[in-house]
């Protein structure tokens, strides 16, 4: 187990780590690493899946001083990144996350206002953000999105036979996008606003898909 702090301006150190300033650089064995867990106040997230031998980690302050805080933790095949401002809660810290790790590790993220970038991932992902915006090109087949306002847009990179995708949206856009040749068992509810899906309903199909918008609009369509 590996595990830091690193408050950006000043810096707590365990485990012999010499980390201290404004970024963070830091490669684990791919094998090592089998969950990802993120929880993030505000900032950027990249998450790029790839056939590795090495997870890479990459933390920048963006915005924040004493007391915005980091913590990077490696047990047990889970890998926990934490950014929070560790004196004051309504104070800013803002950090930009960017990471590659294998397409298979599964994404479990609590972000409040940030933009979460992920491509080419393929294990399950639940997601849970504030304010924000997700977006990226994917292949899971078991994902659960939870949007308090904001915007997704994704798009699947492989057709799903089996599996299930999970959208839940308070305010704000959702526009999917699956290859052709998907074929989905849907359910889409919109409180007020637009809902438009050009994919191909089958109530026997074993890909189910889910999806529910208060305000805002739901589009779902074919690359």
């Amino acid at each position: 187990m590996k595990t830091f702090i690193c408050m950006f301006g000043f810096a707590v150190v365990l485990l012999s780590v010499n980390a201290m300033a404004q970024s963070i650089d830091q490669r684990y064995p791919a094998g090592d690493i089998r969950t990802l867990e993120v929880k993030q106040d505000r900032g950027n997230i990249y998450i790029t899946g790839s056939n590795t031998d090495y997870a890479h980690l990459q933390v920048n302050k963006v915005k924040g001083g004493i007391g915005c805080m980091t913590k990077i933790q490696n047990e047990n095949g889970v890998l926990l990144i934490k950014s929070a401002h560790a004196l004051f809660s309504g104070f800013t810290c803002e950090v930009d996350v960017i990471l590659e790790l294998p397409r298979q590790v599964p994404i479990h993220a609590d972000i409040g206002a940030s933009t979460l970038h992920i491509k080419d991932m393929s294990g399950p992902i639940q997601l849970s953000v504030g304010a924000g915006h997700v977006e990226g090109t994917i292949a899971s087949s078991d994902t659960n999105i939870k949007l308090g306002a904001g915007r997704i847009n994704l798009g699947w990179s492989e057709v799903i036979k089996s599996g299930k995708v999970d959208i839940s949206v308070g305010a704000g856009v959702v526009d999917i996008k699956f290859p052709r040749g998907t074929v989905v068992d849907q359910n889409l509810t919109n409180g007020f606003g637009v809902l438009n899906s050009k994919l191909i309903g089958d109530s026997s199909s074993h890909f189910k898909v889910e999806a529910k918008v208060g305000f805002g609009s739901i589009s779902f369509d074919y690359l």
